[in-house]
């Protein structure tokens, strides 16, 4: 997996790098399926906004935005939706369990 970090209007400290790849990294616990995770940092007037874009396979892309005063906030929240988007596919694609349109016999009938 390749993560690609870009700081707009700012610059990220070596702590702030490290930080934002060890939060990312843990996404392959949800799905080994992503191959890349774009992180954009922002520097607004009032705060931060972090996009975070997840690259799956057979899938379209996931974006989590966020915006809060401070950039680990930010990136939490972000983390957060992201972390919420991932799991909501997987139990999607994974889970085929109690479809009750997929019943047959007589409990379909009533």
């Amino acid at each position: 997996m390749q993560v690609r970090i870009v700081a707009k209007n700012l610059v990220l400290s070596a702590d702030d790098q490290t930080h934002i790849e060890q939060k990312v990294t843990k996404l392959t616990r949800i799905s080994d399926r992503i191959q890349e995770i774009d992180v954009v940092v922002e520097r607004l007037p009032r705060g931060y906004h972090v996009e975070l874009v997840s690259d799956v396979e057979r899938h379209r892309d996931f974006i989590a935005n966020a915006t809060a005063d401070e950039l680990r906030d930010c990136i939490d929240q972000a983390m957060d939706k992201s972390v919420r988007q991932l799991t909501d596919w997987k139990e999607l694609t994974h889970n085929h369990k109690h479809h009750p349109e997929r019943r047959s016999g007589k409990d379909a009938a009533n």
